[in-house]
């Protein structure tokens, strides 16, 4: 056991605190006691962010690893801001769909699925297919989001709708893969 002030493992018993023993350093006279490591090891937080992407909650996700729910909610917020650091998001507005567009156009593109939105008007026509049957693959993803994560799905009250959390965990879902490189 090391001193927490100068690292030195010359030290001396000095009594008792609070039914730990108490030490005191030879070198800088400071006293201390030995601190057991805390915290939740990062194999317990990964299986919680592995249940919260099959779609259990917070609260189920709690009562299983047997630690908080507003834990479990500040492992998956952090994780969530992990994977959020690499990619770019913004608005469905024109500003966001311009830059969106400046960065697609360093890949080679065919063709540009959307539905009728006004905003998709500034694509090049050649290259843009509209109706629903250009977006299944999308609708497709949308439905495992749904199935996937359980703030999603059809009951309301269930979860919150705060948009840093709703936006996290969409990351945490599409990058899963990415993440087992992160961690």
């Amino acid at each position: 056991m090391e001193c927490p002030k100068c690292g030195s493992k010359d030290r001396v018993k000095n009594g008792q605190a609070l039914g730990k023993q108490r030490y005191k350093c030879k070198g800088c006279r400071c006293n201390f006691t030995q601190s057991r490591k805390q915290g939740t090891t990062l194999e317990v937080k990964l299986q919680a962010l592995q249940l919260y992407l099959e779609g259990m909650g917070f609260r189920a996700i709690g009562r299983l690893l047997k630690v908080s729910n507003v834990t479990v909610l500040y492992w998956i917020r952090n994780f969530g801001k992990s994977v959020k650091s690499y990619v770019q998001t913004g608005s469905r507005g024109q500003k966001a769909f311009k830059t969106l567009l400046r960065q697609l156009q360093k890949y080679p593109i065919k063709n540009y699925a959307t539905d009728t939105w006004k905003i998709y008007e500034n694509l090049p026509s050649d290259k843009h297919l509209i109706g629903k049957q250009h977006t299944t693959r999308i609708e497709s993803l949308n439905a495992n989001v749904r199935h996937y994560l359980a703030r999603f799905r059809r009951r309301a009250r269930c979860y919150s709708k705060c948009p840093l959390m709703v936006e996290l965990s969409l990351f945490l879902l599409f990058f899963k893969n990415l993440i087992s490189i992160l961690f």
